[in-house]
């Protein structure tokens, strides 16, 4: 599902999408002045939020996509594109004057640069020609440039990740998508909330304790840095000790689905039995370059959410 600005505005404001609509909707919303349409869990349920907001908590509020003019984003491909593909000089390349190519090497990290910019966009460039709408994994990402370049070779996907996220010219979405969630998880301790950890290892006879403690302390460590944790707890019932003794405000930040539980009716008895939890964070990076952040009152009314915690599909490195 794909929906854009202009349709997300006549949808909020139950207009059938025409350009005579969209023209009104777009008049109506800048007159309530200082707020924007966007979207929190899912696309087809706009909601109106002070901009304010939106740019504190982008995580949280997603903005929808602009639509351009097709012609507007050829214009631009016709001035800058290819001129600088010529000047960066592929080592094998045959183009033609539509930029099509029969075969070329990345042998440049600015060459690679320019190639993930424009093969896998940000956002869409209404070419569906050249371009389809799919939802890629930063591993998917990076094979398909290894079938180009010899300078991924060796890189993990988590690895390919970094080096995209410190380089501030590439476009692609997973670039910003930890420091968009760090800036919600800043927003949620600014409002009060406390954000807790839980980490945990489950014993096995092929790894031994030593090991086993390792590879608990990198899951801390990585909690710690990516979700900028307060505290983090290795033990269950220390950790729903401490919840009960508080009122305030609790975000719980587990890495992948199965940390916390691989049952999703335990999450929804959790959330019942502890409310000060009010949101669920659910890191996923070191293998799709995802966090999903969850409200705890949405996750106990939609079961397609909570489905998400209905067993382990396979094993998961959490702590890389």
């Amino acid at each position: 599902m794909d929906i854009t600005r202009d349709q997300a505005l006549c949808m909020f404001l139950y207009k059938e999408f025409t350009t005579d609509n969209v023209k009104y909707c777009k008049e109506r919303i800048k007159s309530w002045e200082d707020v924007d349409i966007c979207y929190n869990t899912y696309l087809n349920e706009p909601i109106v939020v002070p901009n304010l907001r939106i740019l504190g908590d982008p995580f949280t509020y997603k903005k929808y996509r602009v639509c351009q003019d097709p012609s507007t984003i050829e214009q631009i491909r016709k001035e800058n594109v290819f001129e600088l593909i010529k000047d960066l000089g592929f080592s094998t390349a045959v183009f033609d004057s539509n930029y099509d190519y029969e075969f070329f090497i990345l042998e440049t990290y600015a060459q690679v640069k320019l190639f993930l910019n424009e093969a896998f966009r940000h956002e869409n460039p209404n070419n569906s020609k050249v371009y389809e709408l799919k939802l890629l994994t930063t591993k998917e990402i990076l094979e398909s440039i290894k079938e180009y370049t010899s300078l991924f070779s060796n890189r993990t996907a988590q690895s390919f990740s970094r080096w995209c996220s410190a380089n501030d010219d590439l476009l692609l979405a997973i670039c910003d998508y930890l420091p968009k969630y760090k800036a919600s998880i800043s927003n949620l301790k600014e409002n009060g909330y406390e954000i807790i950890g839980y980490a945990r290892k489950s014993p096995s006879s092929e790894i031994n304790m030593e090991t086993r403690l390792k590879l608990l302390q990198r899951m801390i460590d990585n909690l710690r840095d990516r979700s900028v944790v307060d505290k983090t707890y290795v033990s269950v019932s220390y950790m729903l000790e401490y919840l009960q003794s508080v009122d305030h405000n609790v975000c719980l930040v587990s890495i992948d689905y199965a940390g916390l539980s691989s049952h999703s009716h335990l999450i929804k008895g959790l959330l019942e039995d502890y409310p000060v939890i009010k949101k669920i964070a659910i890191e996923t990076f070191s293998f799709d370059n995802k966090i999903q952040l969850f409200d705890s009152d949405r996750l106990q009314s939609d079961d397609q959410l909570l489905e998400n915690f209905d067993c382990r599909k396979k094993l998961v490195q959490r702590s890389l």
